[in-house]
């Protein structure tokens, strides 16, 4: 629609094409916006859910930064993500832990910074850099 009406535009218009076509440009980026407008706020509840699970925890007495990939337009392991965390806190990587329950985002993206990862999961690994937790009360007594 846009083309055509950049045609007619240059071309010359034919009884009343050029609005037209407008008018349909028009219908599908209002459609477009209330779609995106739509999904950005269904991508930030599932944040909020978790925040408001961490929030039952005690784990906020010890400090209260979260990082998410929505915030930072990149997916993890992304070192990006990891470096932000660090500067939102002011701490080197030696000083901070990451929790996590994916391996490969959450775990091999600490271990790149020598971040000391805690990952939540059933499985065993030979890793001795990695403690494992089964669930948050667990975590805490092993922090």
């Amino acid at each position: 629609f846009v083309i055509e009406a950049m045609r007619e535009c240059i071309c010359g218009t034919y009884s009343n094409d050029y609005w037209i076509d407008l008018l349909k440009l028009l219908a599908y980026v209002g459609a477009g916006l209330v779609i995106g407008i739509g999904v950005k706020f269904l991508v930030k509840k599932p944040v909020r859910f978790f925040e408001k699970r961490l929030e039952k925890t005690d784990l906020f007495k010890y400090g209260s930064y979260i990082v998410t990939s929505e915030e930072t337009g990149r997916e993890k392991p992304d070192k990006y993500i990891f470096m932000l965390a660090l500067k939102k806190l002011g701490m080197s990587s030696d000083e901070v832990c990451m929790m996590g329950d994916s391996w490969e985002r959450d775990i091999l993206g600490a271990l790149e910074l020598n971040i000391k990862p805690y990952w939540k999961t059933e499985e065993k690994t030979n890793n001795e850099k990695v403690t494992v937790f089964n669930n948050f009360r667990e975590l805490i007594g092993k922090i």
